[in-house]
């Protein structure tokens, strides 16, 4: 949790667990390239000069592309170098189930005194927020409070405001004055980049692993969906590799063996 000052929030049942940073999430492990530069850049602005431009900013692109990632390492990168500050990162979900309780127990000025008073607002999958009425009002009057006292709005969506119903009308202009980063899927370049800091990762980790380099070629061709699924064949693989006592000698062999099972499962 990203609070400093909280003994002034009296009674706020949204203290724990109301801001959740992943520490793993940061920008020094995650890999640009071609198709996600431009987002990169913006994020790592708003990381490190926060208030001085993209505000808000969303960060939109389909599922398992690293949207997530990236809110959270703009996050870890304020927190280092300002502890100080308010940062408040949830999940639309979240903010849906927090303020659907503030209302049940009439506590909805907790709800809304907790959002009016920090710094940063992070919100992932902003589109969940569509065609929730009440909520969609709340969020909207918590985002005109924080933008109207210079505070730092990041949001991440699957889909573009344009695309949305109700919500997307009233998020658009709201939008106007910030910055919206697409990341699009990762190139055969950036899936061999990202497969081989994995690799370095496992091997720091003290996990001892020899993969021949046609191997991360085969595993870039085969899959380009989606990091998310690039992440879970890798972890196969070298889980598989571990069991069978074949860290050292991954060779393209055993690893068509590998995802061919994989890809049956799948």
């Amino acid at each position: 949790m990203q609070f400093s000052n909280l003994n002034d929030i009296r009674n706020n049942i949204f203290i724990e667990e109301v801001s959740s940073l992943n520490p793993n999430y940061r920008f020094d492990n995650y890999i640009s390239g071609n198709t996600n530069r431009r987002a990169f850049s913006a994020a790592q602005y708003v990381g490190e000069r926060l208030g001085l431009g993209y505000n808000p900013l969303l960060i939109h692109g389909s599922s398992g592309l690293g949207k997530t990632h990236l809110m959270h390492a703009i996050g870890n990168a304020i927190f280092q170098q300002r502890p100080n500050l308010k940062v408040i990162s949830i999940t639309s979900e979240h903010f849906i189930n927090l303020f659907v309780e503030s209302v049940k127990k009439g506590q909805g000025d907790i709800f809304r005194n907790t959002f009016y008073n920090i710094d940063v607002l992070m919100i992932d999958d902003i589109q969940f927020l569509d065609n929730k009425e009440d909520t969609e009002i709340e969020f909207l009057n918590i985002f005109d409070e924080l933008y109207k006292k210079g505070k730092q709005i990041v949001l991440t969506s699957d889909i573009m405001p344009d695309d949305m119903e109700r919500f997307g009308e009233l998020l658009r202009p709201r939008l106007q004055d910030g910055f919206v980063a697409t990341l699009e899927r990762p190139d055969l370049e950036m899936r061999i980049a990202i497969l081989k800091f994995w690799v370095e990762c496992e091997k720091q980790r003290k996990n001892i692993i020899t993969i021949d380099n046609d191997v991360l070629c085969y595993i870039a061709l085969q899959f380009d969906e989606e990091i998310r699924t690039l992440k879970g064949v890798f972890n196969r693989l070298i889980l598989s590799a571990t069991i069978d006592e074949r860290k050292e000698s991954i060779d393209l062999q055993y690893t068509k063996e590998i995802l061919d099972s994989f890809a049956y499962m799948s």
